[in-house]
């Protein structure tokens, strides 16, 4: 299936929010305490380092916090060398990268010495490319121009057909188990080309394995663009993924990471994401991906999953253990058709909307579906200009989160409500052992209509907050409309 630009484009102008976000004035905020007491022995007890209480360190996540991965040397009289101006490596056979693909032999590495490559570098081959560009969570937090004496830079000019729907890349992958692991990609400007649609990674449908890691990519369309047929998995980790918003808002642009079309088996970790205006990792109509020690900063959301269950073959979907701060949308936007999903351990603060927003928007045509089989545990949401977890669909009688559970979250400080479950069919969820505090309309709040809890579609046991819009949905809480 072709990637579907247009469809997505509306995505792009939604901007993954949901609805009027009131301004959050944090002088109004009431800080949550470090340890919680006096709940009564049938709620939940936490440990003060418990995720849900003490968060996630700034440390833990990240770039900073991997542990180090070293790819094997090379054998003898495989590695070809790549120098522009031969300064930092006076013995190098090649001046442009793509001749020495040329040259290569399937399972070779190409060594790209610092300085500035112009090149589209078409892989039709399984290669390794080792750069010299040393990633950072510091040299991603702030802009940084790109240095030719110590940095391996791939700009790449304008060439149609070389990124997705006709657009150019930087790295246009082509081939099975490539690696690409120490650059700087981002696009050459002043080119007269509609660069617009530029990713700086892409794989072509029909492959997998596609390694990016250790590289500083930034200022494109989309970063880091994968397709994968699942086979072998794709892995992107320790990279600065920043400010990727190049071209008009109608585009597939604002992306961090796209996991594009019947995506399967791979792992994004240990990266560092910022000012990426859609969303700092996407999924669309993908599945078998593991998200986790990831570090956002205003991105537009840190992660949005679209339509997981129409991925064939299916697999879970696990984002754990992230921290987000200052999303511009909705912190996680899910939308709609997704099934297997587990949002776990997860810190995300002071967003501009909702926390975790469930949405039934899909992007396939006229498609409102619900996700389904969603498992929300133990992640704090705090300081959001929303509800700290949302869900409710678009359209009239629709669904957006059925069958799922939500389970000793921790939700406070929030302008809107704890955690919110609007009218129409969000129903047969279990919430549970959820600690809410502190916010500024209801803790608990569920506007369905049924025979379970308070009379709605779901049941809500042995949460502690102290405010409610339906009877029983909080124990202790007093009920206001």
């Amino acid at each position: 299936m072709a990637p579907v630009g247009l469809v997505l484009g509306v995505g792009r102008a939604w901007g993954y929010g949901d609805g009027p976000s009131p301004a959050v004035d944090p002088g109004q905020l009431v800080t949550y305490p470090s340890a919680l007491a006096g709940l009564g022995d049938t709620l939940p007890t936490f440990d003060p380092t418990d995720v849900a209480i003490a968060g996630i360190p700034d440390t833990a996540v990240g770039i900073d916090s991997a542990p180090a991965v070293a790819l094997p040397d090379p054998p003898t009289g495989t590695t070809l060398i790549v120098d522009d101006d031969h300064m930092q490596c006076p013995n190098a056979t090649f001046t442009s990268i793509n001749a020495a693909v040329i040259a290569a032999a399937p399972g070779d590495t190409i060594k790209v010495c610092p300085g500035i490559y112009s090149d589209n570098v078409i892989v039709d081959k399984q290669l390794t490319f080792l750069g010299r560009t040393q990633a950072s969570d510091g040299r991603c937090a702030n802009p940084i121009t790109p240095d030719r004496k110590h940095d391996s830079i791939v700009q790449y000019p304008y060439a149609p057909g070389t990124g997705a729907n006709g657009g150019s890349a930087g790295f246009s992958v082509q081939a099975s188990s490539v690696v690409i692991d120490g650059f700087i990609v981002e696009p050459l400007t002043g080119t007269g080309g509609p660069t617009q649609d530029g990713d700086g990674v892409y794989s072509s449908l029909a492959v997998s394995g596609t390694v990016v890691q250790n590289s500083i990519i930034q200022h494109n369309a989309r970063g880091v663009h994968l397709f994968s047929d699942g086979l072998t998995e794709s892995v992107v980790r320790m990279n600065c993924i920043r400010d990727n918003n190049l071209g008009p808002e109608n585009t597939l642009t604002g992306q961090g990471i796209y996991l594009d079309i019947d995506f399967s088996n791979g792992l994004i970790e240990h990266n560092f994401t910022t000012l990426n205006s859609s969303a700092a990792m996407n999924l669309y109509i993908a599945s078998d991906v593991t998200i986790s020690h990831n570090k956002s900063l205003a991105d537009g959301s840190a992660v949005a999953i679209f339509a997981s269950a129409l991925d064939i073959p299916k697999g879970p979907i696990e984002v754990f253990y992230n921290l987000a701060t200052q999303a511009t949308g909705s912190t996680f936007f899910i939308g709609g058709a997704n099934d297997d999903l587990h949002i776990i351990d997860n810190d995300l603060r002071n967003g501009a909307f909702s926390g975790i927003r469930f949405s039934d928007l899909t992007f396939v045509g006229p498609l409102l579906a619900p996700s389904l089989n969603v498992e929300v545990r133990g992640n704090q949401v705090q300081r959001m200009g929303n509800s700290g977890i949302r869900a409710g669909g678009q359209a009239p009688d629709s669904a957006a989160l059925v069958d799922s559970t939500l389970a000793r979250n921790n939700s406070h400080n929030n302008v809107m409500d704890g955690i919110r479950i609007e009218a129409e069919g969000n129903g047969a969820n279990v919430i549970t052992l959820n600690t809410l505090k502190h916010n500024g309309e209801h803790d608990c709040h569920d506007d369905t209509v049924g025979p379970l809890t308070g009379l709605t579609l779901n049941t809500w046991t042995n949460n502690e907050g102290d405010t409610q819009n339906r009877p029983g949905l909080c124990k202790h809480a007093a009920t206001t409309p």
